[in-house]
C-alpha cells in the first residue's frame, strides 16, 4: 500500500494513446499529446512520416508494432 510519502517521491508517467492517424495527424491530436512521456499508436499510420513526426513530440519513443497501409 503507497503512503503519501512514497507517492510523492512515485513518478507520474503520462501516457498518449493515438489510432487510425492514416496518415494524418491533426491539430487536435498534436495538442492532446503534448506534455505526454510516450505515445502509442493503434491501428492503421497510413504514413511513414506519422512515425518520424511522432518521436519529435515525446522525449522517448519507442515504435512495438505498427500498421502502414497504402
Amino acid at each position: 500500500m503507497a503512503t503519501a510519502s512514497t507517492q510523492a517521491m512515485s513518478p507520474v508517467v503520462m501516457v498518449g494513446l493515438n489510432s487510425d492517424t492514416h496518415g494524418l495527424l491533426r491539430p487536435q491530436a498534436l495538442d492532446a499529446l503534448a506534455g505526454v512521456n510516450h505515445i502509442v499508436h493503434a491501428g492503421d499510420i497510413g504514413s511513414l512520416d506519422i512515425l518520424r513526426r511522432l518521436p519529435q513530440l515525446v522525449k522517448k519513443a519507442k515504435c512495438v508494432l505498427w500498421v502502414v497501409k497504402p
